[in-house]
């Protein structure tokens, strides 16, 4: 066997490759996914993070004793949750709860001491926020909170289960030094900050208050339940009946950004390892049927002679086994050893600049082991495939060579053109009818390099593609003016007009449609054209008068169309509205509702613009009502920053292309180079000298090469597409492949071609004409 291996070295390195990248990739990308779901699913248990969250204007204590004696719900608590700037240049938005109880949702101390939900006078950081602002452990550090200042020592610093993924604002990769999050103690809170302002301040809230008492005053905002139950969403009409209607809304885990954008991830990558686990076990399956057919095929005689010498049937064949069992079993064993070690490496840094996490690091799972365990099956019954048929002859037919097959006319021989076309094409076309298998797998492999590039080549385009079609086709403007919360509406619209702007307001609003409902973010324009949107065509076009926009995969997802009614309100609000949907939208990133001022001030909500949308340079807007600006070009920034993780994934699709083509083609190159090497010999005896014989080689494999280039192109957009279905509601984008990219692709994947073809003008410089046409007589 050692032997045989040495001799045929290249096929039996392909086929261990193959076998090796294909539980490698799978245990890699696997254990990256496996390490991060490890860990936060310990984290979650740790932190008792919770099912749903329940939001409202002001919970009372009768309210979280009704919400708990609801049958299925474990544990509720209440807090209230405030925005806050915090004191530094850069005027963080820091997210503030100040909590009545730490049994839910608790934050995880890494420095410090561990939160009390007593004390007064700490409060408690992220600590990616803390490490960013230069920040420790017995600070003090200023809060404004709608114009009040509320200064806190920082008792320790945590990670909040709930915020794994948090921003600021428009951002998609969150800059630690401009948004963070704090808990505090509900002692904690600035009773100026809920309206309680005023010479009788000090009476109504001073020491004499009892703790009943200030409670009451505070407007807890939300509450946050665990349940024992598997269908959390089943609770909603128990507690709306239980608050007699009295709340918001009401979310699960699924509905939590900070939660589930890391899981939406972590599905993308899944498929991602699973597409190229089946592409590259097939292609080793494939060459383990040409090279085990060529190899039992030559060895004819030495079988012969051993079955004639009262060597069992069961143990040649199990000799011919090991071949594909020890290669495959040695690839898999180091995929399954290597890839969890080596792969989560390149993924994590890029991970952890946009996730939180407590830690980092790979994982095992039992299905590494299974993958690998199918692979050696699979490879070891395609031996056993491949070479039955050879053993199940009598031992006097196998000491001679075998008989030739019997010729006929190929499909090709039919075609009415087929004696004007060339010796070189004919002889091809013959070979490809007569060595279906082998072609069958050169095709493969092109299909597959070519799927792969087309692949990293259209990630790149269909992001590049969705960054133009946010910032250049929605976004028309140059900056983005964020106002202070406090900025009225007079305020705003004078700086507009000076600005020569549009305001834009943005909250969040529920939906409700045919018993279906929604969290969606909500835009507001005036239909001045800075902010536009584009249709299900995308068609780029400008909100008017009383437009009503949804978003396609919303749309699809509640079953409604342009024309049909539905119900919304205000995150804070209570009242359902109704409106006319008269606009199916679609944006590359995000779910909601955009519409116009006119409609909001008909709905009887005051219009509150958040930010200005202009294009007057950055250096000349200057108004004491801009909180910050956020300017085209550090939006873009911030995007290719967020791109990092695809580029690491592009670069390994390449490389990986680039080794699969030369490996697979390199291995055709060869069986083919064994299975002619008499013709070969024949049509070098008859006048063909080795250049002729190379570009007649070159043919066949450039024929291969564009049937894989035209069926992978597809393929790679299909596995793009695939990829960005499975990432949720949030993402719409569609796969798409620039001229240029795809030129790029198909010329890479014939290079490789012509690469491995000039690898083989030596073997036919050096081919032995008189020891090839030898026979046995």
């Amino acid at each position: 066997m050692l032997r045989d291996m040495k001799w045929n070295k290249m096929q039996f390195i392909s086929i261990f490759l193959l076998a090796f990248l294909g539980v490698y990739v799978y245990a890699g990308v696997g254990g990256e996914v496996a390490g991060i779901r490890e860990i936060r699913n310990s984290y979650n248990k740790e932190t008792n993070l919770g099912d749903a969250w329940i939001y409202g204007e002001n919970f009372t204590e009768d309210d979280l004793q009704a919400v708990k004696d609801i049958e299925g719900i474990t544990e509720a608590q209440r807090r209230l949750f405030l925005t806050a700037v915090g004191e530094s240049e850069q005027k963080p938005t820091i997210y503030l709860y100040f909590q009545e109880e730490n049994d839910i949702s608790k934050p995880k101390v890494v420095q410090g001491e561990e939160f009390d939900q007593t004390d007064s006078k700490h409060v408690w950081l992220d600590k990616r926020f803390a490490d960013a602002n230069d920040l420790t452990v017995g600070d003090e550090y200023t809060f404004d909170i709608e114009g009040n200042q509320l200064t806190l020592k920082i008792g320790g610093l945590i990670y909040s289960p709930e915020y794994t993924y948090y921003t600021n604002d428009d951002a998609i990769i969150p800059d630690f030094s401009k948004v963070g999050i704090g808990i505090a103690s509900y002692e904690a809170i600035p009773m100026e900050a809920l309206g309680l302002q005023g010479k009788n301040t000090e009476n109504v809230v001073g020491k004499n208050m009892t703790e009943e008492a200030k409670k009451a005053f505070i407007p807890f905002t939300q509450m946050v339940i665990t349940t024992d139950l598997t269908d959390v969403g089943s609770l909603e009409d128990k507690i709306s009946e239980a608050l007699d209607g009295g709340y918001s809304y009401f979310i699960t885990r699924e509905s939590v950004l900070g939660v589930n954008q890391l899981q939406d991830e972590m599905k993308q990558h899944e498929a991602m390892m699973i597409v190229f686990t089946i592409a590259f076990v097939g292609i080793a399956i494939l060459a383990i049927i040409t090279t085990m057919n060529r190899l039992v095929n030559n060895q004819r005689t030495q079988i012969g002679t051993m079955k004639a010498l009262g060597m069992k049937k069961g143990k040649i064949l199990r000799h011919y086994m090991a071949y594909g069992f020890w290669l495959s079993a040695v690839g898999a064993a180091l995929g399954v050893a290597l890839g969890p070690v080596t792969l989560p490496r390149l993924f994590i840094p890029s991970m952890s600049s946009a996730y939180t996490l407590p830690e980092w690091k790979g994982g095992y799972s039992v299905n590494f082991f299974l993958v690998g365990i199918i692979t050696v099956v699979a490879c070891t019954l395609t031996t056993y495939l491949s070479c039955r048929k050879v053993l199940a002859v009598n031992p006097a037919d196998t000491l001679k060579p075998a008989a030739p097959k019997k010729g006929k006319r190929s499909v090709f021989e039919k075609l009415p053109f087929w004696n004007k076309l060339s010796f070189s094409v004919q002889y091809n076309l013959r070979d490809l009818s007569r060595s279906k298998i082998r072609c069958l797998m050169g095709f493969a492999g092109t299909l597959c390099c070519m799927a792969l590039l087309v692949c990293s080549a259209s990630m790149n385009d269909s992001f590049k593609n969705m960054r133009d079609w946010l910032y250049e086709d929605i976004q028309n403007f140059d900056n983005r003016v964020e106002l202070k919360k406090e900025t009225t509406l007079y305020d705003a619209e004078s700086l507009c007009n000076e600005l020569q702007g549009e305001l834009i307001m943005e909250d969040s609003v529920i939906v409700k449609a045919k018993n279906k409902k929604k969290t969606l973010s909500f835009t507001a324009v005036e239909g001045k054209g800075l902010y536009r949107f584009t249709d299900s065509n995308l068609e780029i076009d400008t909100l008017q008068d009383s437009d009503f926009a949804i978003t396609q995969k919303t749309a699809e997802a509640l079953g409604i169309k342009e024309g049909d009614e539905i119900s919304w309100h205000l995150l804070d609000a209570e009242e359902w509205k109704t409106a006319t949907v008269t606009i199916i939208n679609r944006i590359p990133m995000g779910i909601g509702i955009t519409t116009t001022r006119k409609v909001v001030e008909e709905a009887g909500y005051d219009f509150i613009p958040s930010y200005i949308a202009t294009d007057v340079a950055e250096d000349d807007i200057h108004s004491d009502q801009i909180k910050k600006i956020f300017t085209k070009k550090s939006m873009l920034e911030a995007w290719d920053v967020s791109m990092e993780t695809m580029t690491i994934i592009v670069v390994l699709l390449i490389i990986v292309a680039a080794l699969l083509g030369l490996l697979i083609l390199y291995n055709l190159g060869l069986l083919a180079y064994a299975e002619r090497e008499k013709e070969l010999a024949t049509l070098k005896v008859v006048g063909f000298n080795a250049s002729k014989l190379r570009k007649m080689l070159l043919i066949q494999n450039t024929w291969l090469s564009i049937l894989g280039i035209i069926a992978g192109t597809p393929t790679g957009l299909l596995m793009v597409q695939y990829m960005v279905d499975i990432m949720g509601d949030a993402f719409d984008m569609t796969a798409t492949l620039s001229i240029s990219s795809f030129l790029l692709c198909s010329g890479g994947t014939l290079l490789v071609s012509i690469v491995v073809s000039i690898m083989f003008s030596g073997k036919l410089k050096k081919l032995d004409m008189v020891a090839s046409l030898k026979g046995v007589e």
